[in-house]
């Protein structure tokens, strides 16, 4: 929640707010899994894909590494 909150108030940094929660999606999914949680496994999939499509719509606000990597995709 504070990540989604902190997006409206750092507007300038929505890109690396996302990027921080991608990674956080990212822990969490296996932990899940080894549980047996499909309902939040589901949910951590889907928003993980959500944030990351948003990531690459605002590819011109992040730095130029992360371009370099998606230009090599």
């Amino acid at each position: 929640m504070v990540q989604y909150a902190s997006l409206w108030i750092f507007p300038a940094y929505q890109s690396q707010i996302l990027l921080a929660g991608l990674f956080f999606y990212a822990l969490r999914i296996p932990y899940f899994i080894r549980i047996k949680e499909k309902a939040v496994v589901r949910q951590s999939a889907f928003f993980f894909s959500v944030e990351l499509i948003a990531v690459f719509l605002r590819l011109d606000h992040v730095a130029g590494a992360l371009r370099e990597c998606y230009a090599i995709f």
